[in-house]
């Protein structure tokens, strides 16, 4: 078989290759795209459920999916900048039954955590009800000013890991492939906050 053979064999391969299949870590069902997630708030880890077993009882948290646009926020430039965020892309989550809201800063490396003035949340949840009434550790604020943007929703705190792993799988830099990577995952949930 000639070289140009071999490669266009390998192709047909590929192209016939089955997609990975995501099974539910509580039953081993078949997953679709869009599926519940159960938190260990403690080890902040998150398992892939059906929607049986996202219902059943146990001592992880449900995690439905949610997007919640917040466009009250949207040209208000000085929330954000009370709240002493260093960046312009960050999460913030409420922690435990005391709601301890800490801000998480999605990299190369991961999400870098810091902890957020409670004053100025107070003061931030009284302007936004709808802040102040997220599900401690299963949602989010999550923030976008970069290169201008203005974005802000209300997210199940899935959105925000699924986030820091696509720009941990870009690597380093802001500019470039990890802009454009925001850019279009901010794009997707204006469109789901859209259809909500």
């Amino acid at each position: 078989m000639r070289l140009s053979g071999s490669i266009a064999a390998l192709r047909r391969f590929a192209a016939e290759a089955p997609a990975a299949v995501e099974r539910c870590d509580g039953c081993a069902a078949i997953l679709g795209a869009s599926h519940p997630h159960w938190l260990d708030a403690k080890s902040r880890r998150m398992r892939c459920v059906c929607g049986s077993c996202g219902d059943a009882n146990g001592p992880w948290k449900l995690v439905r999916r949610r997007v919640v646009a917040l466009t009250e926020l949207d040209g208000d430039t000085d929330a954000w900048d009370r709240l002493g965020s260093p960046v312009g892309l960050a999460f913030v989550a409420l922690s435990g039954e005391n709601r301890e809201p800490f801000a998480y800063f999605p990299g190369p490396a991961g999400a870098t955590a810091a902890a957020i003035d409670s004053l100025d949340w107070a003061t931030l949840c009284a302007r936004v009800p709808a802040v102040g009434g997220m599900h401690a550790d299963i949602e989010a604020l999550l923030v976008n000013r970069l290169d201008g943007a203005r974005d802000h929703y209300i997210v199940s705190i899935d959105i925000c890991y699924h986030l820091v792993g696509r720009l941990r799988q870009k690597g380093r830099g802001w500019a470039g492939a990890i802009g454009r990577e925001v850019e279009g995952f901010m794009t997707s949930l204006r469109r789901e906050a859209a259809h909500a």
